[in-house]
C-alpha cells in the first residue's frame, strides 16, 4: 500500500522504494504496485493534456483558477484531516 501511495502522490517515490527493499517487500507486489500507481499518476496527466491540452494550459496560467483550486483543496482537506485524526484517537468503550 505504501508503494502505491508513493507512486500516485508527490511523496518521494525513491525513498519509499528503498524502505520497501530494506523491509524485504515481495518483489512482485512491489512491481505491480509501482507500475499500477505510476500508470495512474502519469497516465491521467497524459489523458488530461491530450484531451484538454490548450484549455488546461490556459487554466494553469490563470491566478483565479489557482485561488479557486486552493479553496476547493482546503474544503476537501479539512474534513479528511479531521476524519484521519479521529481514526488515531482511542475508542471510548464506556469503561
Amino acid at each position: 500500500a505504501g508503494i502505491f501511495l508513493a507512486a500516485v502522490s508527490p511523496i518521494p517515490y525513491k525513498a519509499l522504494a528503498w524502505a520497501a527493499g530494506a523491509g524485504r517487500m515481495d518483489l512482485r507486489m512491489f512491481i505491480a504496485a509501482g507500475l499500477f500507481g505510476r500508470g495512474i499518476r502519469f497516465g491521467m496527466e497524459g489523458i488530461v493534456l491530450g484531451i484538454w491540452g490548450d484549455e488546461f494550459l490556459g487554466l494553469i496560467e490563470d491566478p483565479l483558477a489557482w485561488l479557486v483550486g486552493g479553496i476547493i483543496g482546503l474544503a476537501l482537506f479539512i474534513p479528511l484531516a479531521r476524519w484521519w485524526s479521529a481514526l488515531a484517537e482511542p475508542a471510548d468503550n464506556g469503561e
